[in-house]
């Protein structure tokens, strides 16, 4: 697959596998695991594997796309934050994760 000279080919649906030697990144996570690429400026696309290790691409969990191994990421938010750090989705951190967190945040401010 070619890329543009920027080294980047934006995918116009959700691919069934990645193609070796490329990572599938999208820009920002995108809430509803099922959004489809477009909506809200949702954009996914490709970039030489070498290329999404370097910095300002993260693993992401957030559930799009769930059939493929992995994708990457170039935005973080508390949610991502939470979920990389208990090894779980980004919808499962919301549903737990957060929650717990935000739970002890509340404790420690009620004792003050």
């Amino acid at each position: 697959m070619k890329l543009g000279k920027n080294g980047v080919r934006y995918v116009r649906y959700v691919p069934k596998t990645i193609p070796r030697g490329l990572r599938l990144v999208h820009n920002f996570p995108p809430g509803d695991p099922d959004r489809p690429l477009g909506a809200g400026g949702f954009r996914a696309f490709w970039k030489r594997a070498d290329d999404a290790k370097a910095k300002g691409y993260f693993l992401c969990r957030c559930g799009w796309a769930p059939h493929l191994k992995r994708h990457y990421t170039t935005h973080l938010d508390r949610i991502d934050i939470v979920a990389h750090v208990l090894g779980v989705s980004r919808v499962a951190a919301a549903k737990g994760g957060l929650a717990a967190e935000e739970s002890r945040s509340r404790t420690k401010r009620s004792r003050r």
